[in-house]
Order: structure tokens, then sequence, then C-alpha cells
């Protein structure tokens, strides 16, 4: 956490962590809301399902949870980021540029894109949803349209040779 939180505050990012690790998104998205509707600080909020995504990732790893339950999760995780994003404190000076954020087809985790558009949206760069699950050749024609500075593929440095050729060829 970045700042100091109340105790109750404290109990309540506990349980975030909890209903985003059982893969409830109601719940996820209400007790998100209700923390960042109260005295925690919105990016604290980011930080903490940012946090329990982490741990996700790690029980996954020693093969504790599932891809289904790592799915679950995310989805709970991304409704919890919906709930509080109009309350996120945005950089007040903007960066010159536009990041373009995507995910590749058979990409199993949509979440790290969704927490990368949320980060870059609080850091004040111009992030720009490209989409989930496209191919490299998708993926081309997005950069062709969109026309961004920086393009972000969270997790896929396999594919990124492909898209290079692809974007250089054109």
């Amino acid at each position: 956490m970045t700042t100091n939180t109340p105790a109750g505050s404290d109990e309540q990012s506990k349980r975030l962590t909890e209903v985003i690790l059982r893969g409830d998104e109601i719940d996820a998205a209400r007790i998100a809301g209700e923390l960042a509707s109260g005295r925690t600080e919105t990016n604290d909020v980011v930080d903490t399902i940012s946090e329990t995504m982490n741990i996700v990732a790690d029980l996954h790893e020693v093969e504790r949870y599932t891809p289904e339950q790592v799915a679950g999760c995310e989805r709970a995780a991304e409704k919890a980021l919906e709930a509080i994003r109009p309350r996120i404190r945005l950089e007040q000076k903007r960066i010159a540029g536009k990041v373009m954020v995507t995910s590749l087809k058979g990409e199993p985790h949509t979440f790290d894109k969704t927490l990368l558009l949320a980060m870059l949206e609080i850091g004040g760069i111009s992030a720009l949803d490209g989409g989930e699950e496209l191919s490299p050749e998708d993926i081309s024609k997005k950069v062709s349209v969109l026309k961004p500075d920086v393009l972000a593929i969270p997790d896929s440095l396999s594919a990124l040779s492909k898209i290079a050729e692809i974007l250089l060829a054109r």
C-alpha cells in the first residue's frame, strides 16, 4: 500500500483480496467501490487488486490454482477495477504520446492488459485499448488505424518478432 489507511480499511482490503481469490465478481466490485468511496485512497485499492493478482499468479505457478480459477480471479479483479475507475486519481501532467495495449489470440490472461491500461491512465499517459484475442495481423491493422507511439502486449514476447515483421513490411 502506498499510504496509511485506517484499520477498518485494512480489513476491507483483506476482504477484497479474499473475494478476488475466490473469483467473486459481484463482491469484488462492491467492496472495491466501498473502499474507494470511503477514506481509502483509490490508488491504494488499485495496489490491493494488483498485489492480489500477484498472489494468483504465484498460486498458479505452484499449481494450486487451475487456469479456470485464474480466469475467475481475473474477472473479479477486472470488475473491481471497473468499479473504481471513475475515482482513480490521474496524474495532472499529461505525457505526450499514446500507448496501445492489446492481447494476443490464445493468451489466457487478460488482467495484465486491464491493469496496464489503468496504470497508464494513472500515470498521465494516453492509453488506447487495442482489444483482446488478436492475431499478429489484426494487431498490425490496429496499429495502422490507431497510430500509437508505443505498442504494449503484456506477457507476449514470443509473438513480438512476428508483429514486428508485419509492421516493418508495411
